[in-house]
């Protein structure tokens, strides 16, 4: 869903500088037209990552949005403006047919209703973790614990488990690509993989990202194919293992972690904050997917209850990824 009907909850700054205001519309704060709107308002919220179309062009998009050419239409994106953070963009309701408008309710989708379409392919379906910009909560949940902040991996990601002595490999791009499930195959072969996660004192399910050549983009320029561990459960006990556990365990498999950039007691990031925590480059000069934001203690899964944990994708990287698929898909001619 990248458009919804959302109620304003409040208005907290006015940029007086760009006529814009930032409000906060159901769970998202972001930019919105300046002296239109007031608490208790229906509108329209578009996420980050969506391109809102020609035919809503003139009203509020131009000084926030980048126009992408290829697609005719405006990308949004998360934005921070004279010190002011935005994770979309509130529009009027006037954008829609009054007499559709009128029916429309809170919550309710209108992404297709607005001809509003993703900018790049979501993986959150196949993903154990949820991107923040789906769920700006967990951001709340998260504080005062401890937690970790890794860089996302630009690769798929798989769930290896041990069970009666054999291996099961959950990942959809794996079950679809004979290339991928022949390259996972090799590297767990190599690593002797399945005898070393049956040492362990328990059973085990491993969740990480498998990277190398063929794999995504391979930002990191790996010459040889790698999985990164994120996540470790004691499945006997269905028990995510704390951080240094995991860290162990990985150790003994002779199997590399997801780059750690921090380690903290006490998790106090704002959303402004943390998003700017996903942008950068790795040192090879390309820019980092984003990063993956997690408690680091143990958790149970007995209480029904899921491990604070979500992801933040780099809007530079989403950009950059487009125009590479642009410019094979049109190559210039010298």
């Amino acid at each position: 869903m990248l458009a919804s009907i959302q109620k304003i909850k409040n208005i907290n700054v006015t940029n007086s500088v760009h006529s814009a205001a930032i409000v906060q519309a159901g769970a998202w704060q972001a930019f919105a037209p300046g002296n239109v709107f007031k608490v208790g308002d229906t509108c329209v919220f578009v996420k980050r990552g969506s391109l809102v179309p020609d035919h809503v062009k003139g009203i509020f998009l131009e000084p926030y949005a980048t126009y992408i050419r290829e697609r005719n239409s405006f990308l949004i994106c998360n934005t921070l403006l004279c010190g002011d953070f935005s994770q979309g963009i509130i529009l009027p309701l006037n954008i829609i047919d009054s007499n559709v408008a009128t029916s429309l309710k809170t919550g309710q989708d209108v992404t297709n209703l607005l001809g509003i379409k993703p900018f790049y392919k979501s993986d959150a379906s196949k993903s154990c973790i949820i991107e923040l910009q789906d769920n700006p909560k967990l951001n709340a949940i998260l504080k005062k614990k401890k937690y970790f902040i890794a860089t996302l991996p630009d690769g798929i990601e798989v769930t290896i488990q041990n069970r009666n002595l054999q291996l099961n490999i959950i990942s959809d791009e794996v079950k679809t690509s004979p290339y991928i499930t022949a390259s996972l195959n090799k590297y767990i072969k190599s690593k002797n993989l399945l005898s070393k996660m049956n040492n362990c004192r328990c059973n085990i399910s491993i969740n990480g990202y498998f990277c190398g050549p063929g794999i995504g983009s391979n930002i990191m320029n790996l010459s040889e194919h790698s999985f990164f561990v994120r996540e470790i459960t004691n499945t006997d006990l269905n028990i995510h293992l704390d951080l240094t556990e995991c860290l162990r365990i990985s150790l003994k498999l002779q199997l590399p972690s997801v780059h750690m950039e921090e380690i903290g007691d006490n998790f106090d990031y704002s959303l402004k904050d943390i998003v700017g925590k996903s942008r950068g480059r790795l040192t090879n000069g390309s820019y980092k997917k984003g990063i993956i934001v997690s408690a680091a203690d143990a958790f149970s899964q007995k209480n029904q209850k899921k491990i604070p944990v979500f992801k933040i994708l780099n809007d530079y990287y989403i950009v950059n990824e487009f125009e590479k698929i642009k410019n094979i898909e049109n190559p210039i001619c010298m």
